[in-house]
């Protein structure tokens, strides 16, 4: 048998699955990263919010002072006003405890991560070597 074609990326692809991406968003703020060498974030992780509810976040970077940077990507359930509420009361908690929250939609993320990768060095998250 031949080997697979584009088994590295699809290999690369499982092993980002395994480590926790969600969606398709998630997998896209890998590829912005890898493309503009931002580090890459931790994901999914849980934080204590102003009301002392667990929140799992999109993305985030702990910057070389200490603060925290989150990203979180709102995709097209977000636009529902119920969600779109929940979602600012959301931030306003996660802020409320010091972090400091950026957000973007699935669609900006995938069309112009350029801009979302500048926004995040101008905040101090830091290029990588990789």
């Amino acid at each position: 048998m031949r080997p697979l074609r584009r088994a590295k990326p699809f290999r690369r692809y499982l092993g980002e699955l395994a480590a926790g991406t969600q969606s398709v968003a998630e997998r896209d703020v890998l590829t912005m990263c890898d493309t503009f060498l931002v580090p890459r974030p931790v994901r999914q992780t849980p934080r204590r919010d102003s009301a002392g509810r667990l929140r799992f976040t999109d993305a985030e970077w702990r910057l070389p002072d200490g603060r925290i940077v989150v990203l979180e990507v709102d995709g097209g359930v977000h636009m529902r006003v119920e969600h779109w509420s929940a979602d600012i009361e959301r931030e306003r908690q996660l802020v409320a405890t010091g972090v400091i929250v950026v957000r973007c939609t699935a669609l900006e993320l995938r069309q112009h991560p350029e801009r979302i990768a500048r926004d995040l060095r101008r905040l101090g998250v830091l290029e990588s070597s990789a």
